[in-house]
């Protein structure tokens, strides 16, 4: 077996000398060193498995005049592995630049587009919103305006119902009758009268948007006031008078619905009886 002297500075730390010697022992005697290559076999070997196993190989070299040829070209290829590896490795770290840089574009592509769609919606959302409030104020006012005439009209038609209660209560000179049982005392409104009436009552239709003047207690009570006669008496209205106050008064309000009235006085008719009773 062979030696090799060094310093205790130089020589290798025990991990390397145990290394190198499983590294130089045969595979076949352990406790030997493997000073011979038989190329033939491409297996190192002692000198008992020379004479025993490779005496008949064509090509069996001290290993020691191998190595130094050998080694040159372990060291180019190992030289040239470790610069091929050193390239893969820059190509994976440019490769891993590339997909940072790809994610980093995808991920601001989505974001520039997430912030577009937001501010469609937004703006589909404000516009909509907008349209609907403009739509509901519209709406309701309408409504408001409505309900402010169904109760103009509802309070029409109480004091319009009221008056006529009253003018039927003092008026005693007045009648009302129906067409069928017709009496030689009365005699019928005219279509004149009935065509007055309901263009009054259309008239006021027009101007219901319209301030006007709205009957007070006062003027109601002027309705059913007594009269003075000719003869400085007394007496009590009649039908006619208290009908013609209340189509002479601009301020008297008789808002009627146009496509009843005609009905409503063809069916009713306010009948006045022009002989008058002076003692009355």
């Amino acid at each position: 077996m062979n030696h090799t002297f060094c310093d205790f500075a130089e020589a290798p730390p025990k991990e390397m000398q145990g290394f190198l010697k499983n590294l130089i022992a045969c595979r076949k005697h352990e406790r030997e060193e493997a000073v011979f290559l038989c190329k033939d076999h491409d297996v190192t070997c002692c000198s008992k498995c020379e004479t025993a196993d490779h005496r008949k190989c064509k090509e069996v070299k001290v290993l020691s005049d191998t190595m130094k040829g050998d080694c040159s070209e372990l060291k180019t290829g190992l030289r040239e592995l470790q610069q091929q590896g050193e390239i893969l490795l820059e190509q994976e770290r440019k490769h891993m630049e590339l997909i940072s840089e790809s994610e980093n574009k995808a991920l601001s592509w989505l974001e520039t587009t997430k912030q577009k769609l937001l501010a469609i919606y937004n703006q589909h959302e404000n516009e909509l919103l907008s349209e609907i409030a403009g739509r509901k104020k519209l709406i309701g006012e309408q409504i408001q305006a409505q309900n402010e005439k169904l109760q103009l009209f509802l309070q029409d038609i109480q004091q319009q119902s009221d008056l006529i209660e009253n003018v039927e209560k003092f008026g005693t000179n007045s009648v009302v009758r129906r067409r069928t049982g017709r009496s030689t005392f009365f005699r019928f409104a005219s279509d004149d009268r009935i065509q007055l009436v309901t263009k009054f009552g259309e008239d006021r239709m027009k101007l219901r948007d319209r301030p006007t003047d709205r009957p007070t207690d006062r003027q109601s009570d002027s309705y059913i006031a007594p009269i003075t006669n000719g003869n400085g008496g007394i007496m009590t209205p009649t039908l006619s008078t208290s009908l013609q106050l209340l189509l002479d008064d601009n301020t008297a309000s008789i808002t009627v619905l146009c496509a009843n009235v005609k009905a409503v006085l063809e069916s009713i008719v306010l009948l006045p009886i022009f002989e008058q009773n002076d003692n009355i």
